[in-house]
């Protein structure tokens, strides 16, 4: 039976129970938030992809984020061939200049709706749910939901050349 949580309770929900509850709150604050400012789902996943970043830092450290994002990346790699367009993850993403505000307007909003999911739930739990949903936009958008892995491939080639290493500075 598992332990208590770090928040507090009796026992902790199932990893699949805690994406359950915080998947609707994820997908709402976006759609929202998309629907105002029109910002293009490239650019709603690209800060999704960040927010996966920091939680699994915040809770493995570096190596271990890369670890397992690498680790979530090699059985789609092994479905749909190492070598097949979809795992290219050379391309920039670039903002267009007419959505930067929206765009750095929606990464603080959703930085800090994540900050808040993470008081409740746990920094892994809501890492799987950002996971989960970045699945399912890239599957509404190309059809092909393994699209959604070229970005976890992006954050594990950042999280190998230093990029979030910023984050571990407080922590020396």
């Amino acid at each position: 039976m598992p332990g208590p949580s770090k928040h507090g309770n009796d026992c902790r929900p199932s990893l699949e129970e805690a994406v359950n509850a915080i998947l609707p709150q994820i997908q709402k604050f976006v759609s929202q938030y998309k629907d105002l400012t029109k910002l293009s789902w490239i650019l709603i996943m690209l800060t999704i992809e960040t927010m996966i970043a920091n939680l699994y830092i915040q809770t493995r450290g570096i190596e271990g984020a890369r670890k397992h994002l690498d680790e979530l990346i090699a059985p789609l790699q092994k479905a749909y061939g190492p070598h097949n367009q979809i795992f290219d993850d050379s391309a920039t993403i670039e903002v267009p200049y007419a959505q930067l505000p929206q765009f750095i307007f929606f990464n603080v909003l959703f930085s800090n709706a994540i900050t808040q999911l993470c008081v409740s739930h746990e920094e892994e739990h809501v890492a799987a749910a950002l996971l989960r949903y970045l699945i399912e936009i890239a599957a509404n958008i190309t059809q092909f939901p393994a699209y959604g892995v070229k970005f976890l491939m992006r954050a594990s080639r950042d999280l190998q050349s230093g990029l979030y290493n910023f984050l571990t500075l407080g922590s020396i």
